[in-house]
């Protein structure tokens, strides 16, 4: 599951929860998973995107225009504000993990968790408007599936069958999306995409459906 959709749902979820267990949804189904969409997706996501993705995108577009680069930097900037609401987050997790201001906490996580989702709507548009098609006039598709495979291989294959499978069934109803998918993941790394394991991590949340939000 994309770490957007991740808040979009945490966010349904603190908005239908409570302290009394009186409704849909109750605190420790906020921190399972919470702790999904922090400790594993996104975190995860900020080791790749910092270690491995950044240094290569770099490279690749350092002969774009300058208006390339703007473009990166505000995503960049994005990022580092994602970031730092996200140890917001973890903390508000913290606290509603051992029952302290419930209420306040749950609203907080809710209206971060939103600010979160509308900050990569806002990369996902610049990155599918300019990064996306300068990415492509920079780098060959081989050179793209090369990155692929050596961020899946950082990832050692239980993360990346957890991240892959959980993300196949965000695309898989979109038939755009999937030919992308085609094109972009390697034919292994798809093979391996058809475990349910992530259902364990995520909790409640695999039971929202887009429909929902």
């Amino acid at each position: 599951m994309s770490l957007k959709e991740s808040m979009k749902r945490l966010a349904y979820m603190c908005e239908r929860c409570n302290e009394e267990g009186t409704e849909e949804y109750d605190v420790k189904d906020i921190v399972k998973s919470g702790a999904y969409a922090f400790d594993f997706n996104h975190d995860t996501l900020h080791s790749v995107e910092t270690n491995i993705f950044k240094p290569w995108l770099t490279s690749a577009l350092s002969s774009s225009p300058s208006s390339i680069h703007s473009v990166l930097s505000e995503c960049w900037s994005r990022k580092s504000a994602i970031n730092s609401h996200a140890s917001t987050c973890k903390s508000l997790l913290s606290s509603l993990s051992k029952y302290r201001s419930v209420p306040s906490s749950l609203l907080a996580l809710q209206k971060t968790c939103t600010t979160i989702a509308s900050l990569i709507d806002s990369n996902i548009h610049d990155q599918d408007t300019v990064l996306v098609p300068s990415i492509n006039a920079a780098a060959t598709s081989s050179q793209q599936k090369r990155l692929n495979n050596k961020i899946l291989k950082s990832l050692g294959i239980t993360q990346a069958r957890t991240h892959l499978s959980s993300m196949w069934e965000v695309v898989r109803n979109e038939p755009e999306e999937v030919e992308l998918w085609k094109i972009k993941i390697p034919k292994v790394a798809r093979i391996i995409a058809g475990s349910k394991s992530w259902e364990d991590k995520i909790g409640r949340m695999k039971e929202i459906t887009p429909n929902s939000l």
